[in-house]
C-alpha cells in the first residue's frame, strides 16, 4: 500500500494548530531572565511538545517520552524544510538501482555514540528491522522494505518489492531514529525508560528534573563543534500562554508557539516570529456525501473564498497559499510551471457561474437543486473557529449561502473524520514532497461511511488521480518524478478535491538578544523544535549575538 504523509505532516502542523486559551501552568523553575549576549554559552528553550512536567523517559519506543528526542537520536537523512530537499545525515550518501528497488546507503565513518562506541550499519538494522519485529505494538518506525542487508559496517542496502524512489522522504526515513544496539539489545523496551541516553546526536543529558532539563554539547559530534552553544536548558511550559510569558520575560530564547497577534512579540526588532510555508491549511469535502461530489459546487466555494481577507483577520503569520498548496519559494521546480507563484484570487462572479452550471440556486441561505434543499455545515477543531467563521461569512457575502460553523475537540473531530461523519471541514496538508502530499487523496486510503479511513478522510475516489499517483510511485528517475508530479498537481487544481486557505506550517519564535538565529528561509534547515534533526543543526550553528 502506498505510504501516507501523516507522520511528517503531524510534526509540521502541530504547532500551527495550537490553541491560545489561557492555562494556569507556568514555565519550569530555574529559568532566569537575561538580556546580555550569550557569553555563558547557555541556550534556553521551551520544551516541545508543551507540557507542565517532563517525563524521564528517553526510550523512543515508549508511548510517553521526554521532550525533544529528535535532538538526541538521529535519522539517516533529514529534510531541509526551507527548500523541501533531502540532506545527508547519519547516511552521508545514497544511490538507487536503475529499477529504484534497491537503495544503498553509505554511513558516516566518523559518527560515534556518546559513550565512545562506533556507530555502524548494525545499529541501523537493529533499529529498522530487529526492534520493529520484536515490538510490533510499540510506536516505532517501520519502513516497508523487503530486506535490509549490512555488507560492511559502513553500508546498508534496502531492497523493496516495487520502485520506492519517491518514498524516501515520505516514510519514516526522515523521522526514523537510529538507536544503539549495544545498549538497547539487552533491555525490555516495553518497560525500560532509558534514563541516561547514549546517542549519536550532539547532546548528552546532564541533569533532569520534571521542570527543567539540561543538555551538554558534545565536543566529538560527527557534524563538528558548536559555534557558540555549550549547554541547552529545556524549560517546561504547560500552555502557549506560559511559553509566551517565558519568552516575554526573557526566561527563554526559543520556542515553538503561535501568537494570536504576533505584534505582541515582534514589536521589538530582536523578537522574531514566523510560520513555515511548507504546509498549508485547507477546506476539504467528504465526497461520499452529496452535493460535494459535484465539481461545480467545489469550484464555487473556492472561487468565493478570499485569502487576503482571511490572512488579514488571522494576523498570525499565515500567508496566502499557492493554488496547489505548495509554496514556490520552498518547492521550487517541483511546482508545475503554470502554478509557480500563482496565488488564489477571489472571484464571486465565477463562483455564481459555477453554481449555475451545477444547477444550483440559493434560497433562504440553503442550496437548492432539482427541488432538493441542502444545508451545509463547516466543521473543525475549536482552535480553528475564527478562520472557519471568516470563511463562512465570505460565502454568505459572495453567494448568500448560510454555512454554520461547528467546532469540537481534537479527538472527537478526528474520530468523526475517520468515520466519515463530517461533510465539509477544515484540515491541513502539505509539509512533504508531491507524492507524500497528494497521496493522501489516493482511493486506497478511502473507506465507506462508518468505517475508519486511514488517511483519505475526504473519500476521494478519482481514477485519473490514482493512475497518476501510481505512476509517480513507480517512477525510477528524478525527471519522471518531476513530470508526473506536475500532472498530479494539474489534476488536483482542476478537480478541487479540497482547496488551500493559507500557507501555515511549523511556527518559530526566537529572541535574538543573546543568540543570532537564522532569518526566515536562510540556510538549509528550519529552526522548528518539532522537526527531526533540524533543531540540532540550528543549535550547533548558533553564534552569540553582538554585545
Amino acid at each position: 500500500m502506498p505510504a501516507t504523509p501523516l507522520r511528517r505532516l503531524a510534526a509540521l502542523t502541530a504547532a500551527a494548530a495550537l490553541t491560545l486559551t489561557a492555562c494556569s501552568s507556568g514555565t519550569g523553575s530555574g529559568g532566569t531572565s537575561s538580556t546580555k549576549a550569550a557569553d555563558d554559552g547557555l541556550l534556553k528553550l521551551i520544551g516541545w511538545p508543551l507540557t507542565p512536567t517532563f517525563v524521564h523517559n528517553y526510550n523512543p519506543g515508549a508511548p510517553t517520552k521526554g521532550p525533544l528526542l529528535n535532538m538526541m537520536y538521529e535519522p539517516l537523512v533529514r529534510v531541509d524544510d526551507n527548500h523541501m530537499e533531502l540532506k545527508p545525515y547519519l547516511a552521508e550518501s545514497w544511490n538507487w538501482s536503475a529499477d529504484a528497488k534497491t537503495l544503498t546507503m553509505k554511513l558516516r565513518t566518523n559518527a560515534t555514540w556518546s559513550d565512545g562506541k562506533d556507530f555502524t550499519s548494525a545499529d541501523v538494522k537493529f533499529s529498522f528491522d530487529t526492534l520493529p519485529k520484536k515490538y510490533p505494538d510499540l510506536p516505532m518506525t517501520r519502513p516497508s522494505f523487503t530486506s535490509l542487508e549490512t555488507p560492511d559496517p559502513d553500508t546498508v542496502v534496502f531492497t523493496f518489492d516495487k520502485p520506492a524512489r519517491v518514498m524516501l522522504a515520505d516514510w519514516g526515513w526522515t523521522y526514523g531514529l537510529v538507536m544503539p544496539e549495544h545498549i538497547f539489545a539487552s533491555q525490555d523496551l516495553s518497560t525500560w525508560t532509558n534514563p541516561t541516553p547514549v546517542t549519536t546526536g550532539p547532546f548528552t543529558l546532564d541533569r533532569f528534573t520534571p521542570q527543567q532539563i539540561t543538555l551538554k554539547v558534545r565536543n566529538d559530534w560527527w557534524g563538528g563543534p558548536a559555534k557558540g552553544v555549550k549547554s541547552v536548558k529545556i524549560l517546561a511550559a504547560g500552555s502557549p500562554d506560559a511559553a509566551q510569558s517565558a519568552l516575554i520575560k526573557q526566561e527563554a530564547d526559543w520556542a515553538n508557539v503561535m501568537w494570536s497577534d504576533p505584534a505582541q512579540w515582534t514589536s521589538k526588532p530582536e523578537h522574531r516570529f514566523w510560520q513555515a510555508t511548507s504546509a498549508y491549511r485547507m477546506i476539504a469535502f467528504n465526497l461520499d456525501k452529496q452535493p460535494f461530489g459535484d465539481i461545480h459546487l467545489r469550484r464555487a466555494l473556492y472561487a468565493a473564498f478570499d485569502d487576503a481577507k482571511l490572512v488579514q483577520v488571522l494576523h498570525n503569520g499565515t500567508q496566502i497559499a499557492n493554488v496547489t498548496g505548495m509554496d514556490s519559494k520552498v518547492f521550487g521546480q517541483t511546482v508545475a510551471p503554470e502554478f509557480r507563484d500563482k496565488l488564489h484570487t477571489p472571484d464571486p462572479a465565477t463562483a455564481k457561474s459555477e453554481l449555475s452550471a451545477g444547477g444550483y440556486t440559493i434560497t433562504g441561505g440553503a442550496l437548492v437543486k432539482d427541488g432538493t434543499t441542502t444545508k451545509l455545515t463547516l466543521s473543525g477543531r475549536e482552535d480553528d473557529a475564527t478562520a472557519m467563521r471568516v470563511i463562512a461569512a465570505q460565502w454568505k457575502e459572495a453567494l448568500g449561502l448560510d454555512v454554520p460553523v461547528r467546532t469540537m475537540g481534537e479527538d472527537t473531530f478526528v474520530d468523526q473524520l475517520k468515520k466519515g461523519d463530517i461533510d465539509l471541514y477544515m484540515w491541513q496538508g502539505g509539509g512533504c514532497a508531491v507524492y507524500c502530499n497528494f497521496n493522501a487523496l489516493n482511493s486506497a486510503f478511502a473507506a465507506p461511511a462508518g468505517k475508519n479511513a486511514e488517511d483519505n478522510y475526504g473519500r476521494v475516489r478519482d481514477t485519473q488521480l490514482d493512475t497518476l499517483l501510481n505512476k509517480l510511485a513507480a517512477a525510477t528517475t528524478d525527471q519522471d518524478v518531476q513530470a508526473i508530479g506536475w500532472d498530479v498537481q494539474r489534476r488536483y487544481v482542476d478537480q478541487r478535491f479540497n482547496f488551500p486557505i493559507g500557507a501555515s506550517g511549523a511556527s518559530v519564535t526566537v529572541n535574538d538578544t543573546r543568540w543570532k538565529f537564522p532569518q526566515q528561509g536562510q540556510g538549509d534547515y528550519l529552526p522548528a523544535l518539532g522537526l527531526a534533526a533540524q533543531p540540532a543543526v540550528a543549535i550547533m550553528n548558533l553564534e552569540p549575538a553582538a554585545k
